[in-house]
């Protein structure tokens, strides 16, 4: 929305410091946030987890010779499948994984 910045600057200066606001910054640079919000932001990027640790979710160590070898594939099949994002290791319905990740995408 046009102007959400000042918006965002006159709720902070009105009403409360705690505001939290998140969505595609496509528009606007990570870099350029802080400055349109006169360095009052933090920008946090979020990253999938590596493989090594998505395991660590499922208390698993991979190996990668032995009886467990085929563990370790079956995890990193699943790994490959869920696309590392922490929130979907919990997840149970396969459709809703890939909605979760069609999502994410768009």
């Amino acid at each position: 929305a046009k102007g959400w910045e000042k918006f965002l600057n006159r709720i902070s200066e009105t009403y409360t410091k705690k505001i939290c606001f998140t969505g595609s910054n496509s528009r606007l640079l990570h870099t350029e946030v802080n400055t349109v919000l006169r360095g009052r932001s933090i920008a946090l990027e979020l990253l999938p987890l590596s493989f090594q640790e998505f395991c660590r979710f499922y208390d698993h160590q991979p190996v990668v010779y032995g009886p467990e070898k085929s563990t370790t594939e079956a995890y990193f099949k699943k790994y490959l499948f869920q696309g590392g994002y922490p929130e979907l290791t919990r997840l149970t319905e396969p459709s809703l994984h890939i909605a979760y990740l069609q999502e994410y995408y768009n």
